[in-house]
Parts: structure tokens; sequence; C-alpha cells
């Protein structure tokens, strides 16, 4: 299960989002070459986005890496999300969200020991014969539990902060371990090419979870723990020291 073996922290200070902005420096610059690593000498990933978004990270609680990163970007003024200036989205998605408070879900990314690298077989993203060895065998695919733990602590911000909707522009493979894990995903738009296919989805939260619950046993489960994520301030003061964050990485020079 997700919470035995991994834990989603809430960047509330400079140092955590630090940790963010290197994993996504060592996914998206070292690892898939998206972003050009040069153009981030302190090996820190950021764009303009950062100052208005909640930043989260994974952590595995075997060994002390930090893992994979994720961000809510928090709601501004209409239509002025990345997801639009991207993407042709429908107006009869963006009319549904134009009262509300919608965020976006970006920089989703997870470092390669614990991306699955084969296509998964039927059996592996079936949450419902999930085994507990699962999360930490390495030759397994760990991928959809990491992402479920991030959407569960994405859902737990969000209503926290009233924030019913979100965006989502992402690829392909990760939509279809989304909609495996039966969450609905409602196509905003055309797709793009934005460091490779994506395509915009809008997600309904409270329909979301709801279809996620009755599709799995086991995702009922774990969205049942309220606790979704812990601050990284609160990590600091039960670890008693600040934890050195570990990475499985070569950097270009």
């Amino acid at each position: 299960m997700f919470d035995k073996h991994f834990e989603v922290v809430l960047a509330d200070s400079e140092e955590a989002k630090r940790i963010h902005y290197k994993i996504r420096y060592q996914v998206y610059c070292i690892e898939s070459g998206y972003e050009d690593h040069r153009a981030f000498a302190d090996g820190e990933e950021k764009d303009e986005w950062d100052h208005q978004s909640a930043h989260f990270a994974v952590r595995s609680k075997e060994t002390g890496e930090w893992i994979a990163a994720m961000r809510l970007i928090l709601p501004g003024n209409h239509n002025e999300q990345p997801v639009f200036r991207l993407c042709d989205i429908d107006t009869t998605v963006s009319d549904k969200t134009r009262y509300s408070k919608t965020g976006e879900i970006s920089r989703l990314c997870i470092i390669s020991p614990y991306r699955r690298k084969p296509l998964p077989t039927r059996s592996e993203m079936n949450l419902h014969a999930e085994s507990s060895s699962l999360p930490h065998q390495r030759d397994r695919c760990k991928e959809p539990l990491i992402v479920l733990g991030l959407f569960r602590a994405a859902v737990q911000y969000s209503r926290e902060h009233n924030i019913p909707y979100w965006y989502f522009l992402t690829t392909p493979a990760l939509a279809r371990i989304l909609k495996r894990m039966h969450v609905n995903l409602i196509k905003a738009g055309g797709g793009c090419q934005h460091n490779g296919e994506r395509h915009p989805f809008l997600v309904d939260l409270r329909d979301a979870v709801a279809r996620a619950r009755r599709g799995s046993a086991i995702i009922a489960q774990i969205l049942g723990n309220k606790v979704g994520y812990i601050r990284y301030s609160q990590l600091l003061n039960e670890a008693g020291q600040a934890s050195e964050p570990l990475y499985l990485q070569t950097y270009a020079a």
C-alpha cells in the first residue's frame, strides 16, 4: 500500500521547494531532456507559475529518497492558466468552471527507477490484485501507486481551499493510468505538442473521487485515509533534524 512505503510532503518552506524543483530538474532536464539543463544553473527547474502554486514531493520511507513531484497551480484569473496558453479549450468546458475556483495539476513527474519501463501487464495495472510487495520491489510497477498518492494529496489540499475543479494537461500514458484508476477525465479540448503529445482534461473532484472509490476497493481504502500529505515542517519536527534529499541521478556537466 502507498502509505506503508511512501509519503507525500507539502513544501511549506523554501528548502522544501528546492527539493521539489530538484526532482523536476532530474526528470525534465536530465532524464527526458524536455528542458535545457543549461538554463537552470542551480539544478532547480522552475517557471513563472511556481509563485502561485502548491508544491508536493513524494519521499520513500524506506530509503529517504525524494522520488516524485507535482504542483497544483492555484486559481487565478479565468483563462490565464497554462493549459489555456497551450491548447484550445472547448467553451462548453471552460463555461463549466467560469464561476468556480479552478486549479491546474502540473509538473507531475517521477524519477526513472520508480517509473515503469515496459508497458504494464493487465495484472500490474489491476489495483484490486495489488499485493503488499508491489511498492517496494524495484522491478515492479510503482507508478500508479505514486500517482494515486499525489492525486489524494491534491484532493485534500483542494478541499481545504475550496477548489472543486482541476485542469490537467497530460500525456496519453498518464491519462490511461488515471482512467484505469476509475478517475473520470473530461476531455477539455484538442491535443497539442508540449514536451511531447499532451491532451487537456478537466477533473470534477467530487465526481472523480466518487467514481474512483466505487471502481476499486483498494483505491477506496487509500482515498479513505484523510491524511493525504504532511507539511515539510512537520516532517522535520518528527525527525528532529533536516533529512538530506537523496536522488538516483547522474547530473550532466
